[in-house]
């Protein structure tokens, strides 16, 4: 069986900066119309049996009027179309409401609780399982989740999931909750995560990836490190065919100090740049922004250029700040006999 596999869609009007308007849409709803249409386009063109998005279609909830009406733009893969409920989706308390449940028709199915992907192949040996958000206060381990959909102890396993993996950098933060990676790596063959965008193996062996989001959405993201894929997956030998999305949005944070050359920055196409600037260089900054075609969206934060004047370190060192302090005192407020020998405490 092929699967083509995305998530973290995050289908909304406007996401960080990106909060322009297109021909018709929002600019950032016509990317990913773009985007969802090109990744629905591999699963025609790569054979693929079924379709699955690991969470996180929708940005939230409830969703406007205008981000209902562009769903009309979408061209869908005559497939099977498997939608697991991300913490995005739904109110995470009950995952029986979200905002995926626009798609449930005909053989477009939502995915609110842990369930087997049906087998289009009667001799495979592989089980595909597919989890959507779990809570910590909720969440068995991963082996316990398996083995309560599955009597098949002999059969490969493949995971599909939107959730958190503990013991992983979110940036400068390691995550305290989540699946463990050694109960991930005990219970299954591969596991393949929705959630965290930067896409990337969590693990040396390559069994637990992060596919990241289909196209960017904020700053939490590196594009320097991390690109949008869509992958095409084969459940039976389990090699992975990833695919570059072209129109995806590409998240970049820089600071231009004194000595940066602007020219060297290797930025991606639909570039989004967050650039920490010294002021002197502002004015360059905004040229580099306006003849750079690959940027369609930027700001700048100025710092301002600050002397500092050396100091003595031995100076400071040599100087009694305390009896300082106690003969201003005497001087200019008081010079009670009570006060002077407060103030001989603290100079002891």
């Amino acid at each position: 069986m092929r699967l083509l596999l995305y998530s973290d869609v995050h289908w909304t009007e406007t996401s960080s900066i990106i909060k322009g308007r297109g021909d018709k849409y929002s600019i950032r709803l016509e990317n990913l119309i773009k985007s969802v249409n090109w990744a629905e386009g591999i699963a025609k063109t790569s054979g693929c049996d079924a379709v699955v998005c690991l969470g996180d279609f929708f940005d939230k909830p409830n969703l406007t009027a205008e981000e209902i009406t562009s769903l009309k733009e979408l061209q869908w893969a005559n497939l099977p179309h498997y939608f697991i409920v991300g913490n995005h989706d739904s109110n995470i308390g009950d995952l029986s409401f979200a905002s995926t449940f626009v798609f449930k028709k005909n053989n477009f199915e939502v995915v609110h609780k842990p369930q087997i992907l049906p087998n289009y192949d009667i001799s495979s040996e592989t089980n595909v399982i597919m989890l959507p958000y779990v809570t910590e206060d909720n969440r068995d381990t991963l082996s316990e989740c398996i083995a309560s959909l599955t009597n098949t102890p002999m059969s490969k396993k493949v995971v599909l999931s939107h959730n958190d993996i503990a013991g992983i950098n979110y940036g400068k933060v390691v995550s305290q909750v989540g699946y463990k990676v050694d109960d991930i790596l005990s219970s299954c063959d591969l596991f393949i995560n929705g959630h965290l965008h930067n896409s990337g193996f969590v693990d040396d062996g390559e069994k637990i990836l992060n596919i990241g989001n289909l196209s960017g959405q904020n700053f939490s993201e590196n594009a320097f490190n991390h690109r949008h894929y869509c992958a095409v997956l084969d459940t039976e030998t389990l090699l992975l065919t990833y695919y570059q999305n072209p129109f995806a949005f590409n998240f970049y944070k820089v600071i231009v100090d004194i000595a940066t050359n602007l020219s060297t920055l290797d930025l991606g196409p639909n570039a989004v740049v967050s650039v920490q600037c010294v002021s002197t260089r502002v004015p360059e900054v905004r040229d580099w922004f306006e003849n750079n075609p690959n940027i369609v969206a930027s700001r700048i934060q100025a710092i301002i250029n600050r002397k500092v004047d050396t100091v003595d370190i031995s100076s400071l060192a040599a100087t009694d700040y305390l009896q300082q302090f106690s003969d201003y005192i005497l001087t200019h407020l008081d010079n009670t006999e009570v006060l002077s020998e407060e103030l001989s405490l603290i100079l002891r």
